[in-house]
């Protein structure tokens, strides 16, 4: 039976899984289905399904089905969208897509959400009771400090590796290829430290030792990120038998401020994901990244990662001064660097972008699909070399990157320098990050890269062996070995595609 007051919230799957393969387990769970829920009257139905972890139930009796995603999800989207509405189900879509391409989904779907929702959605859930929905709702940019604690009791948290939690929406740059700030702004909007902080009882209530904060640029905002830093480092000492460790994105710019950075680590942050992008300063100019030109690049993460922080780097390659010998000089920059586990793109021109529009002036753009060879894309013609060798390019840097003694070099020079710029006063590790689903995959991970032979079996053995040499490194040496397990798992599966690509085309 169908029931009007309820609502079934869907994360599909991507239709391509990069790097990051956690086969049964989540790295970082979806943010907006659980607060979407949040956002629920009380009287309503509510369930949600991240489809990565559970199958879609589509005899689900909700009356109304909602999904999110960004574009990589879009094919999957749009098939459960046309599965419900089969079924006589009214279906709602918003996230990045719908915001940045509504035109993508608007004839798939009966109601389009663009914008931000905290603002519209009481007036959204009236109208589904009242049905009299229209057909697209529009909530620009909300005042975040409505958003509400997200419903962690609906999600199958056992099976995510992390917990997620935003403090701030927008960033002030203004990098050419970046479309998240075309959906979030370039203003930062920031949430009172008070939601903070209830946002953060719940995670750990529900057994979450490790949070990411999901911010586009959490320490873009000096005054704002100490205050945050110092609550959340407070909130720590209140709970220093069971502490919380934090992951976040931050600009490079960030390992000029040392006191900075040691509040950081003090508040149990250390753990950044950091768009370095090129080593190419030309590049960088081109994109208009220009806070990555304020100091030396290897000598900006040697800071960050002397105080005691673990960098996760991107590197995005196919700008218009990136030549041949980009993948050597890449190459070259990232063995000589504490970086162990480097995210390797092409560059992709996104819809809403200047850097799309541009190529759109140039006559660049490939239209229709991003072209996704063997787990690599760009819909663009770069300028300095054909499209076919961006992509091989870039697959070779990255099978090269983590091929074993590759790492190893990484690793040891990660152990090396981890630290030794930092006094600063690191939360303990206990609770669910060692014992519960963190600690149980990463267990099953390094077991997984011991199976792949002797030289990765060693790797593990000289690594760890490192790494008891300085101790407070270790939790982030388990890190790295664990998403190293997963981007080699990605890759043999991008070599697979790659061989049976070849031998089709031999064959044809």
């Amino acid at each position: 039976m169908m029931h009007g007051k309820s609502l079934y919230l869907i994360n599909p799957r991507p239709q391509h899984v990069y790097y990051e393969t956690t086969e049964g387990f989540v790295s970082i769970p979806d943010l907006a289905i659980v607060t979407i829920a949040a956002m629920a009257p009380d009287h309503w139905d509510v369930r949600v399904c991240e489809e990565e972890l559970t199958e879609v139930d589509l005899n689900d009796p909700a009356r109304f089905v909602g999904l999110t995603g960004k574009t990589a999800q879009v094919p999957r989207m749009i098939e459960l969208a046309a599965a419900f509405r089969a079924r006589g189900k009214i279906v709602l879509a918003g996230g990045p897509l719908a915001t940045l391409d509504p035109d993508a989904l608007r004839p798939h779907v009966d109601i389009l959400v663009m914008g931000e929702i905290e603002e519209i959605a009481p007036n959204i859930f009236a109208d589904l009771e009242a049905g009299l929905w229209r057909d697209s709702y529009d909530g620009g940019r909300a005042d975040i400090r409505k958003s509400p604690v997200p419903r962690w009791d609906l999600y199958p948290v056992e099976r995510a590796l992390m917990g997620a939690l935003q403090t701030t929406r927008g960033c002030p740059f203004d990098c050419e290829f970046c479309d998240v700030i075309r959906y979030n702004g370039r203003k930062q909007r920031h949430k009172d430290q008070d939601q903070i902080l209830r946002e953060l009882d719940a995670l750990h209530a529900q057994g979450f030792r490790q949070v990411f904060l999901t911010d586009d640029n959490f320490t873009v905002h000096r005054q704002f990120a100490r205050g945050t830093l110092e609550a959340l480092a407070k909130w720590n000492a209140r709970h220093a038998d069971d502490p919380i460790r934090f992951v976040t994105q931050v600009s490079i710019d960030i390992a000029r401020d040392a006191d900075m950075l040691d509040l950081c680590v003090r508040a149990g942050l250390d753990h950044f994901f950091v768009g370095i992008e090129t080593v190419n300063a030309e590049s960088l100019r081109e994109t208009r990244k220009r806070q990555n030109l304020l100091l030396p690049p290897l000598e900006a993460v040697e800071r960050i990662v002397s105080r005691g922080i673990l960098i996760r780097n991107g590197i995005v390659i196919g700008f218009d001064h990136d030549g041949p010998d980009i993948f050597d000089i890449l190459f070259a920059f990232l063995q000589a660097s504490p970086l162990p586990i480097p995210t390797v793109h092409t560059l992709i021109a996104s819809k809403g972008t200047p850097l799309r529009a541009r190529m759109e002036r140039e006559g660049r753009l490939i239209e229709g699909e991003q072209r996704f060879v063997e787990g690599f894309a760009s819909n663009i013609i770069p300028k300095l070399m054909t499209h076919a060798a961006l992509i091989e390019g870039a697959r070779d840097l990255t099978l090269r990157l983590f091929a074993v003694s590759a790492f190893q070099q990484r690793m040891m020079n990660f152990i090396g320098v981890f630290g030794s710029a930092s006094d600063a006063a690191r939360p303990a590790t206990r609770g669910r990050s060692a014992a519960g689903p963190r600690g149980v995959y990463a267990m099953r991970c390094l077991r997984l890269i011991r199976d792949r032979g002797r030289d990765e079996a060693a790797m593990v053995t000289r690594v760890l062996a490192a790494a008891a040499k300085n101790p407070a490194s270790l939790p982030s040496v388990i890190t790295c070995l664990v998403l190293y397990e997963q981007y080699r798992a990605y890759l043999d599966d991008v070599e697979r595609r790659y061989a049976e690509a070849t031998l089709s085309g031999q064959a044809a």
